[in-house]
């Protein structure tokens, strides 16, 4: 808008100038019959549109530099949203483990406190070893030699041995 009236002030002015400067009586009489004022007054039009071009050039600038601007601030405005929620995101997850870790606690003073009214003691944890597997595995040797002699093909879940992988041949 301020281009547009800085643009009219211009024409104005200097559409006054050329008017206060105009030939009069027998000056203009010569330049009319001579065909001076006809050249001064198409030079006079080729700068009022050279003016016009410059105005609408400036202003369409300045339209595609405010759209430039105009995108760039809608990306920021979008990565400023992005990480806000990617904050509240974040802050609601440390709410929710927060909420989780104080009913816990709660309860674990809850279940101290019914204990202590019942006068309950706590059961260990009972513990899932099974010794008699293990030492019953234990005992058992692997013979790999027998095995390979009778022609027993491993299977690459039991054993990796052996150079050539995919070739069929896992020993």
């Amino acid at each position: 808008m301020e281009f547009r009236h800085r643009f009219l002030q211009e024409s104005r002015r200097i559409k006054i100038e050329r008017a206060v400067n105009r030939p009069k009586g027998l000056a203009e009489f010569l330049g009319r019959i001579t065909g001076v004022a006809l050249i001064t007054q198409k030079v006079q039009q080729f700068r009022d549109a050279a003016r016009y071009r410059a105005f609408l050039a400036q202003n369409k600038d300045l339209a595609e530099r405010q759209q430039r601007e105009r995108g760039a601030f809608e990306r920021k405005l979008a990565l400023e949203t992005l990480t806000m929620q990617r904050r509240l995101r974040a802050l609601e997850l440390v709410e929710q483990r927060e909420r989780q870790s104080l009913e816990i606690s709660l309860l674990k003073e809850r279940r101290v406190e019914e204990r202590e009214r019942t006068e309950r003691k706590p059961q260990p944890e009972q513990t899932r070893m099974h010794p008699d597997e293990f030492n019953k595995a234990a005992k058992k040797p692997i013979d790999l030699i027998g095995r390979i002699r009778a022609g027993v093909r491993f299977s690459r879940r039991r054993w990796r041995g052996g150079r050539r992988r995919g070739s069929g041949a896992d020993i």
